[in-house]
Order: C-alpha cells, then sequence, then structure tokens
C-alpha cells in the first residue's frame, strides 16, 4: 500500500483540527508501575534494529530486570548513534521512493 501525500492545505487543516481536538488530553496512558516501566522502554528497545536484541534466542521474552541490565551495560558511542540514524533515514528514504 502506498503511503498518503498530504497536500500543504491538508497538513494545515488536520493540525487545526488536532489542536481542537486535543487527543493527548483524553490518553490515560499506563496505570500500574510495572506499565509505566515498560512504557519508558518503548521508545529504546526498537527489537529489529536493537544490538542488545542478540543477547536472547529468537522467540525468548527477555524480564524486565534483564532488559535493563542489557541497557544499563549497552552505552553507544556517538558515532555508533550516527550511522545507526544515519542507515534508518537511508532505509525510509529507499523505501518512500
Amino acid at each position: 500500500m502506498a503511503r498518503r501525500r498530504w497536500t500543504k492545505e491538508q497538513r494545515e487543516r488536520q493540525a487545526r483540527l488536532i489542536q481542537d481536538w486535543k487527543p493527548w488530553k483524553k490518553s490515560t496512558g499506563p496505570k500500574t508501575d510495572e506499565g509505566k516501566q515498560i512504557s519508558a522502554l518503548n521508545g529504546t528497545l526498537q527489537w529489529k534494529r536493537s544490538p542488545i536484541a542478540s543477547r536472547w534466542p529468537v522467540g525468548y521474552v527477555p524480564t524486565l530486570d534483564e532488559i535493563k541490565q542489557a541497557l544499563e551495560e549497552y552505552r553507544p558511542t556517538k558515532q555508533e548513534v550516527a550511522a545507526r540514524w544515519l542507515k534508518i533515514m537511508r532505509d525510509v528514504a529507499e523505501r518512500d521512493s
């Protein structure tokens, strides 16, 4: 399925609608402490691209403590972060072209 192409007017209209709608005010988010901890990792753990994912066999679901330990041990350099970001951007550009 092709990605939708928004015109400038459509983006502006949608932005106004969202500002009126304010969906972020209705969001409940996680309620338990465990849910909050898991949610806090959402942006960090992109398993397909994560160097820490190779620690566990395919199909294994690590515990929250195992994930925290792995994140504490893995500290990427600025060059590693830049290289990963560049690869992701190239992949996105290639996919969209």
